[in-house]
């Protein structure tokens, strides 16, 4: 018996509520969290993944369902880390800001609490309306802090490197 899911998924400013096989649903979710599509599915499966594609402007996904299925689309790999400094540019779905000495920078607390404990520690005490948490810091070096977070890379001027190296020991980050 198949399952049916209802999503709402969203382009832009519209969000359409799909009715979806729990198949799909759980395939589409592991190509965009992991960037790759689940073995095993199903060249119907792969169909329907191609459909949503379209529909939403997927193009990696599109490419791959057709190379599966024995298309010929080229696949682009997965660059989480460019995608993560777009959503870091991007703050339309930020839920949290960040106040520093001279400014502030909107943020997503998923992102920021998935990469250091202490933050998510310190999001925790915080309820959702009231999403600010103030560091003492320049907002240069909070911003390249920001932008290890979302990217796993960052380049350092001389001006920021001490503060942030400081900030990084500060929120449990050893790697920077």
């Amino acid at each position: 018996m198949v399952q049916n899911s209802h999503v709402i998924l969203g382009t832009g400013n519209e969000a359409h509520l799909i009715n979806m096989d729990t198949s799909v649903l759980r395939a589409l979710i592991h190509f965009i969290y992991c960037g790759s599509l689940p073995s095993n599915l199903s060249p119907v499966l792969l169909h329907e993944l191609h459909d949503l594609s379209l529909q939403f402007n997927l193009d990696r996904l599109g490419a791959l369902c057709e190379t599966l299925t024995g298309g010929s689309a080229v696949v682009e790999p997965a660059n989480l880390a460019k995608d993560f400094g777009k959503l870091m540019r991007d703050s339309a779905l930020a839920d949290a800001t960040i106040v520093t000495e001279s400014g502030s920078i909107r943020c997503h607390r998923a992102v920021l609490c998935a990469r250091s404990k202490h933050l998510r520690s310190q999001f925790a005490t915080l309820t959702t309306s009231k999403a600010h948490l103030v560091l003492p810091q320049s907002l240069p070096t909070v911003h390249a802090l920001l932008e290890f977070l979302y990217t796993d890379h960052v380049n350092v001027t001389r001006e920021i490197a001490e503060p942030l190296l400081s900030l990084a020991a500060q929120y449990g980050l050893p790697r920077y």
